[in-house]
């Protein structure tokens, strides 16, 4: 009876155990990623067939918002380039998707008019109870804070009762409309074309207040500080989930997005772009859930609960429980030091004052040590771990932070990896790091072999093939050439012949030229930074392209051909010119001119390709950097070479500008 009672409770306290647990984790995914843990398994799960063929056959997403949001969405004034952190966020979904986005400026209220009309796939947004009639919603992406903004004379607003009787500056069709709906008859609107006009008119008297987000109305005041006379108010007006919305028709589009969104955010990219967009003011990062105090006591006692149960049901366990655990707690200890030992990678244990605490074989042998002369020694005092001085800042960093990091040294010709864990038992009050470093020298080696390998393959089987087929030909010709200037064979007087003969060797020199060329430009390099002559090798280049070249008719010109001496990645550099000199080839398929200008103003470079062909359509042009965009047929364009372009002009730490019109040509310039 007792055993079966026993059953029965420890039944029920298994399921009791599983519905806590599931309350949990629901509470901790509602509380990390804004949806419930029905919703977070469904969206973490692959693309269906469906799904993935739906994608395949859907043709471009169309997403329509705000064009001066700083900094969320913005037209930049300077490049005409749609810019901002929710560009950013939908251009990484775009990639998530495999599918382009294509980005179109609107003013909001227009945006939203033609999401409703369906004329437009997607626009970021928060929910309202009038947009739910008419759209359908992602999961959030992101949150936001409304804001307000006013004059220095007016008292300070901390409740929405204080803009009863005031006169309020809002965007046409901003989210605020329906925020203030419950005191609309007690205060007078002042519609706005955007945050910017709002913000104006409060400037200008017209208004008492402006209401907007408020990274936007910050940028304005204070990243752009053209109206002094305003004042933004500490009083945070609301902080909601912002979205993805689109019409109601659009349901299995939404599908899809949100398991692209929640794939984003594990990845944490809203953190990584508002990183790159520093000085916004509101949060970015999801943060809901339950956390009353009722919820938090809920869990308390149900977990004193839990305890008194366990208690309960295995007191006349624990005496043999604890035996048990104590055993395997020594067998752990025993097979940790055994697994330190026998890691193929070379080990140490320091504690925060770089005091060596514990070392395993493989690290002592690498510097041929004792472990008994090691250990107690700090790091600085062992001249054979002088190879850390070049990497102190790391552990340093992770001392401080409780992060890990690596870093890659170089030591004896060889390369290492090198891994700082922190230990995180006692964790900070008595700090340890685990540090581990592996050869890694051959992978590297071959890391860098594939990448070259891969990406000469087209180039060295062509020029292997002139080598086998051309060369030895060529040596023929300019062997028989040279024994045809004999005067037993030809006499000195046949000055004509001689002329000929001269005109064969000039070829067959120029042909060998061509292929030493080609030969030289599939050898394998690394791409660190060194010095090279730009102009020599724009030169190459144009050489490996010379035969398409001539039969388009297309006239070349290099100015500043001379010596132009530059330090910088070669590899990369070459990446960038083929990839621009191919399109601009493309793009005059009837001839014309491609001039390439090399200029150097102070500390900068400045690199243009100047084309003459067929020109880009301007509400194209402010995406051809993005990834998946072309305008070529599909067997003769991915999408990806001007978006490798841009990724390659960045790592340069350089950055690219397109000026382009219709029949008259195109003009890439480089700066770095």
């Amino acid at each position: 009876m007792k055993g079966d009672r026993m059953k029965k409770t420890l039944f029920f306290y298994t399921i009791f155990i599983i519905v806590i647990t599931a309350i949990y984790a629901n509470y901790l995914v509602k509380d990390e990623y804004g949806i419930n843990l029905k919703d977070y398994i469904i969206y973490s799960l692959p693309y269906t067939n469906t799904e993935s063929e739906w994608i395949k056959e859907r043709p471009t997403i169309l997403y329509a918002a705000d064009q001066s949001s700083p900094p969320l969405r913005y037209v930049d004034q300077n490049d005409q380039q749609y810019k901002g952190v929710v560009i950013d966020y939908l251009s990484s979904l775009s990639i998530q998707l495999s599918k382009e986005i294509r980005f179109v400026p609107y003013r909001w209220e227009e945006a939203i008019e033609k999401l409703k009309k369906n004329e437009t796939d997607l626009a970021d947004m928060f929910i309202s109870e009038s947009r739910e009639n008419e759209l359908v919603f992602s999961i959030p992406i992101y949150k936001l804070r409304g804001s307000i903004a006013h004059s220095q004379n007016i008292v300070k607003i901390s409740n929405k009762k204080d803009l009863i009787g005031l006169r309020i500056a809002i965007p046409r069709g901003d989210y605020a409309l329906d925020y203030l709906k419950d005191i609309e008859s007690r205060i007078e609107i002042v519609s706005s074309e955007d945050i910017l006009d709002a913000l104006t008119k409060v400037s200008s008297g017209e208004a008492d207040v402006a209401i907007g987000d408020e990274p936007v109305i910050n940028y304005y005041l204070k990243e752009k500080g053209n109206l002094p006379n305003l004042v933004q108010s500490s009083w945070v007006m609301y902080e909601n989930n912002v979205v993805l919305g689109t019409a109601k028709k659009n349901k299995q589009l939404l599908k899809v997005v949100n398991k692209a969104i929640l794939k984003l955010q594990k990845k944490q990219e809203v953190d990584k772009i508002r990183t790159k967009w520093m000085g916004m003011a509101s949060p970015m990062k999801l943060k809901t859930g339950l956390n009353s105090t009722s919820f938090k006591f809920f869990i308390l006692a149900e977990l004193i609960a839990l305890i008194a149960l366990i208690f309960i049901i295995g007191y006349r366990l624990l005496a043999k429980e604890v035996e048990s655990k104590t055993k395997k707690l020594s067998e752990t200890n025993e097979d940790l030091e055994h697994i330190f030992e026998s890691i193929p990678e070379m080990k140490v244990i320091i504690n925060q004052n770089y005091q060596i605490i514990k070392i395993n074989d493989f690290f002592a042998e690498f510097i041929e040590l004792e472990k008994k002369e090691l250990l107690g020694k700090l790091i600085c005092e062992v001249d054979s771990l002088n190879f850390f001085h070049q990497i102190k800042g790391m552990f340093e960093y992770v001392l401080e932070t409780g992060n890990k990091q690596e870093s890659e040294i170089r030591f004896d010709d060889q390369i290492f990896i090198v891994s700082c864990f922190p230990m995180h038992q006692n964790w900070p009050q008595e700090k340890k790091l685990i540090i581990s470093m592996k050869d890694i020298t051959f992978q590297k080696f071959n890391e860098q072999q594939l990448l070259q390998i891969n990406k000469m393959a087209a180039v060295g089987e062509l020029a292997g093939g002139i080598a086998h087929e051309v060369k030895n030909p060529l040596g023929l010709i300019r062997s028989y050439t040279y024994l045809l200037k004999d005067d037993s064979i030809i006499p000195q007087e046949n000055q004509l012949a001689y002329d000929y003969l001269s005109g064969i060797e000039k070829s067959t020199e120029r042909a060998k030229e061509i292929i030493d060329n080609l030969l030289n430009f599939s050898k394998l390099t690394n791409d660190d930074e060194r010095e090279f002559n730009l102009s020599e090798l724009i030169k190459e280049l144009l050489k490996l392209e010379e035969k398409r070249l001539v039969n388009q008719k297309i006239n070349c010109e290099i100015i500043n051909k001379g010596d132009f001496m530059i330090l910088s990645k070669k590899e990369s550099m070459k990446h960038i010119l083929i990839n621009l000199i191919s399109n601009a080839i493309d793009a005059m398929p009837r001839g014309g001119d491609l001039t390439i200008n090399c200029r150097r103003h102070e500390e900068v470079i400045e690199l243009s390709i100047i084309d003459t062909g067929i020109g880009i359509p301007p509400d194209i042009l402010s995406s051809v950097f993005n990834p998946f965009f072309t305008t070529k047929l599909s067997e003769n364009g991915t999408g990806l070479g001007l978006y490798i372009v841009y990724e390659q002009v960045q790592r340069l730490g350089g950055y690219i500008t397109v000026n382009s019109f219709v029949d008259k040509g195109t003009t890439f310039i480089i700066k770095f």
